[in-house]
């Protein structure tokens, strides 16, 4: 389960921040509507993107992370 949700969360951050072209008609509106539905299943944002930290590691991760998976409730 976990590598379906992981693929859903890429390929919606592809479309959405890398502007990556549609593979079919409404792709991007399919991917918007299994985000939402999968984003009440998520940690919270505190946990998943960490902003008061010392972890050099946890900054770096979350200077890399796609705009829209950092917006997700």
């Amino acid at each position: 389960v976990a590598d379906v949700f992981a693929a859903i969360f890429r390929r919606y951050a592809e479309l959405t921040d890398f502007g990556q072209a549609e593979k079919y008609v409404n792709e991007l509106a399919h991917y918007t509507q299994w985000v939402q539905t999968l984003e009440t299943r998520l940690l919270g944002r505190a946990n998943r993107w960490p902003t008061r930290t010392k972890s050099d590691c946890a900054k770096w991760y979350r200077s890399i992370a796609p705009p829209s998976l950092v917006d997700l409730g």
